[in-house]
């Protein structure tokens, strides 16, 4: 949009079929960690969320915890952080 400064991030939502697996939570922690430690320069400025498709869906999940990933962290946390501004 052109309106990116210094302290901006990269927002990103991927919606997934199911809830994410523990198996599957453990492959992205890893995978957010080594994005991380690239040598990239909005690497460290990711932010977004997973959702499973039917929270999309659902005016009465509102509430829900998703997996989330803060603007500068380097793992998934669980979080209502996005879940309002989506519906």
């Amino acid at each position: 949009m052109g309106d990116f400064d210094l302290h901006s991030d990269v927002d990103f939502i991927v919606v997934t079929k199911e809830d994410l697996s523990p198996q599957e939570v453990d492959g992205l922690q890893q995978v957010h960690e080594r994005i991380y430690y690239l040598d990239i320069p909005w690497a460290q400025h990711l932010e977004g969320s997973y959702f499973p498709q039917d929270v999309l869906r659902s005016h009465d999940r509102l509430d829900e915890q998703l997996w989330y990933l803060d603007h500068g962290s380097r793992s998934l946390i669980r979080s209502t952080h996005c879940l309002r501004d989506a519906q």
